[in-house]
């Protein structure tokens, strides 16, 4: 069970999220959750995590 506990791990790891800001906030989510109008945050060296 250890081995799929940690493909689950790495799974978590790639999975691409995005931070953006929601009522004032700044709050970590998965990429396909980003919706029209959210405030996608950005530092050196991030990855685009939509397409359009």
């Amino acid at each position: 069970h250890s081995a799929e506990k940690a493909i689950e791990a790495l799974k978590e790891l790639a999975a691409p999220h995005a931070t953006v800001i929601r009522d004032g906030e700044e709050v970590d989510i998965d990429a396909s959750e980003i919706t029209l109008g959210d405030l996608i945050v950005f530092e050196a060296g991030d990855r685009v995590p939509a397409d359009g």
